[in-house]
C-alpha cells in the first residue's frame, strides 16, 4: 500500500508512528520501504521526530543502508524553524545519536569541498557574457551607505551538497538566473545587489532555495530595482518602496538580515509562496543570500494603522473609524483567516500594522512572520503585548482561537482608536488580559459590541470561531447583516475608501524614516553581479 499518503498537516503513517511513541511500528515502517525525508506541514522529516524522540533505533534505522548521498541531505535537512535533525536531540538523549548525525554530516562537509574545488565550469559573479560573447554591465540602483570592505570570499562550507549547482550560488535564486563564482572571488564596495549575493547562500538554506526553485517565474531582478523611499523600519529590518525601471510598476521590498530574524523571514517567504487569496499579500519574488532575505511582494499604499491614527485626529469622544468601514476591514480580514485555518495556517500576529490597504480601497493580510502550521497546538509565546490571547500567557497551548481573539481586539481598535488592554507596563496588559474585563464608550456600536464580546471570551468553548458553526457564527453575527460574502470575495462591493497617491514617489501614506547604514553604496559597473 502507498506509505506516502499523509494527513492535511502532510504527516504519514511514518510521521505518525513516531509522534504517538509507537516505536515497532515506525521501524516496521521503515524496513517496508516508508519514506523518512518526506516533510510535514512544519518541514520536519520522520528524521527531524525521530531524534526529537530520542530513539537511536529509528535514527539508526533511517540511516542504514541508505545511499551516503541521501544520508547527507537527510541529516543536513532544516524544517521551517532553521532547526536540523540534530538539533532536536534532547539534553539526555543517547550520545550515540549525535555521533551518527554528525559523522553524516561530516562527510557531506568534505564532500561539499570536493566539488568547490574540482568545479571547472565556474562562472565569475562580476561580468557575464551575453549572446555575441561580449561582456554587459548594469548598475543596480537600490542604494544606501555602507562600507562592505570585509565582505569576506565564497568558501566551501557555503555551496549546497548535492545539488546542481556544484559551486557557490550567486544572484536572485527565485527567478532562473543563477550564477557561481570560484574560490578566488573577492569583494570590494559595493551596493545591495552586489553585497546581498557576495556572501553566497549557506547549507542551512537549502530547503527553502529548493522550494523557491520550484515554479517561480518571475523576472524581476534587483538589478532592475530602483529605490523610492523607505515605508517602515524595525528590529525585523526594512521595508523599501521599489521601482522597476523597465516598467515604472512599483513593489515593496522587505530586507531582513538573517542574523536579525531568519527563521521568521523564512517562514513568511515559504508561506505568502503558498497562500494565494485575494485578501493576503501577492509575494513577487524572493532574493536570497547568507546575509539577507529580501522579500518582494505587491506594493499597498496604507497601513490600517496609519488610517486610524489618521482619522482619530481631534475626535472628541469615539475615536478610530467609522463602524461600516471597520466592518468592511474586519470582513475582508475574516475571509483571510478563514483561508489560513482551512489549510492549517494560524496567524498568530493580527494588528492594525499587519493590514495593509491597497490603491483600491480593499484591505490585506502582510507579514506572516509568527505564522504558523498547527495541527493541534503549540505553546510559543508570540505576538503583540496588547493582543496577546488568555491561554498564550497562561501557557496552555494555542491554536485557531488565538486569531479570533486577536480579531476581536482589531475591532475595538478600529472604532476606539486603541486596544482595550492597555498600560505602560506589559504586565500590566497581561494582567487586564487575565481579568477580561472590557470598558466600551457610550458610542460603540450595539451590534459590534456584542460581537467584539463574543470573541474576548476566555472560554474557549464559548468563544465564536471556535464553536461547532466555526466561522459562520461570525460571519452570520448582526453586524455584518446586509453584507453579501461572495460579492465581497470577488471585489464586487464598493471599497470604503481608497488612499490618494499623488505619482510613483508619493510615500506620504507611510511615516518618515531615516536611511539605513545596514545597505551598501553604489556599486561599480563592472562589479555588478546581476548585470544582464
Amino acid at each position: 500500500k502507498d506509505m506516502r499518503i499523509c494527513s492535511p498537516a502532510l504527516n504519514t503513517a511514518l510521521h505518525f508512528a513516531i509522534l504517538w511513541r509507537q516505536e515497532e511500528c515506525a521501524l516496521y515502517l521503515i524496513r517496508h520501504g516508508a519514506d523518512v525525508g518526506l516533510t510535514n506541514r512544519e518541514g520536519n522529516t520522520s528524521l527531524h521526530l525521530a531524534c526529537g524522540a530520542g530513539s537511536l533505533a529509528l535514527v539508526e534505522a533511517m540511516l542504514h543502508g541508505e545511499g551516503s548521498t541521501y544520508r547527507s541531505k537527510l541529516v543536513r535537512k532544516a524544517n521551517y524553524e532553521m532547526l536540523r535533525p540534530i538539533d532536536l536531540l534532547p539534553r539526555r538523549a543517547d550520545p550515540t545519536i549525535a555521533a551518527l548525525l554528525e559523522q553524516e554530516d561530516s562527510a557531506a562537509a568534505a564532500s561539499s569541498a570536493v566539488s568547490v574545488a574540482s568545479s571547472s565550469d565556474t562562472h565569475w559573479p562580476y561580468q557575464t557574457p551575453n549572446s555575441d560573447g561580449a561582456v554587459s554591465t548594469q548598475q543596480s540602483r537600490v542604494a544606501a551607505p555602507c562600507d562592505a570592505d570585509d565582505a569576506a570570499s565564497p568558501t566551501a562550507q557555503d555551496a549546497l551538497p548535492d545539488s546542481p549547482y556544484s559551486v557557490q550560488i550567486f544572484g536572485d535564486v527565485a527567478g532562473g538566473q543563477h550564477f557561481t563564482a570560484g574560490p578566488q572571488a573577492q569583494v570590494g564596495k559595493m551596493e545591495l545587489a552586489a553585497f546581498m549575493v557576495s556572501r553566497g547562500v549557506g547549507e542551512q538554506s537549502e530547503r527553502l532555495l529548493e522550494h523557491l526553485l520550484e515554479g517561480r517565474t518571475s523576472n524581476v531582478r534587483l538589478s532592475y530595482l530602483e529605490a523610492v523611499n523607505t515605508l517602515g523600519a524595525g528590529s525585523f529590518g526594512r521595508v523599501i518602496k521599489v521601482r522597476d525601471v523597465r516598467t515604472d510598476e512599483c513593489f515593496a521590498l522587505k530586507l531582513q538580515k538573517k542574523d536579525r530574524a531568519t527563521k521568521q523571514a523564512i517562514r513568511e517567504a515559504c508561506e505568502l509562496d503558498r497562500r494565494r487569496h485575494s485578501y493576503i499579500v501577492s509575494l513577487v519574488h524572493i532574493f536570497h543570500t547568507t546575509i539577507f532575505f529580501g522579500i518582494l511582494t505587491e506594493l499597498c499604499e496604507m497601513d490600517l494603522n496609519q488610517k486610524i491614527f489618521e482619522h482619530s485626529a481631534g475626535a472628541a469622544v469615539v475615536a478610530g473609524l467609522p463602524g461600516r468601514t471597520a466592518a468592511r476591514y474586519t470582513a475582508c480580514v475574516l475571509l483571510a483567516l478563514e483561508y489560513l485555518h482551512l489549510n492549517e495556517v494560524v496567524f498568530r500576529d493580527l494588528k492594525p500594522e499587519n493590514i495593509l490597504i491597497n490603491v483600491d480601497g480593499y484591505v490585506k493580510l502582510t507579514d506572516f512572520g509568527f505564522a504558523k502550521v498547527i495541527e493541534h497546538r503549540t505553546y510559543t509565546l508570540c505576538g503583540t503585548p496588547e493582543y496577546i490571547a488568555p491561554e498564550v500567557l497562561l501557557n496552555k497551548g494555542h491554536g485557531k482561537p488565538v486569531d479570533w481573539w486577536t480579531l476581536g481586539i482589531l475591532i475595538y481598535e478600529m472604532i476606539v482608536g486603541q486596544p482595550p488592554f492597555c498600560d505602560e507596563d506589559p504586565m500590566g496588559i497581561y494582567q487586564k488580559i487575565l481579568s477580561g474585563k472590557i470598558v466600551f464608550p457610550k458610542l460603540f456600536d450595539k451590534n459590534a459590541k456584542g460581537l467584539v464580546k463574543k470573541l474576548l471570551t476566555a472560554d474557549l468553548g464559548k468563544r465564536y470561531g471556535n464553536l461547532k458553526n466555526g466561522v459562520d457564527d461570525i460571519k452570520q453575527h448582526k453586524w455584518f447583516k446586509d453584507l453579501s460574502w461572495e460579492d465581497l470575495l470577488e471585489k464586487k462591493l464598493p471599497a470604503p475608501f481608497k488612499p490618494q497617491v499623488k505619482d510613483e514617489n508619493d510615500t506620504s501614506n507611510f511615516d518618515d524614516y531615516p536611511d539605513s547604514d545596514d545597505l551598501p553604496p553604489t556599486v561599480q559597473p563592472h562589479q555588478d553581479p546581476f548585470a544582464n
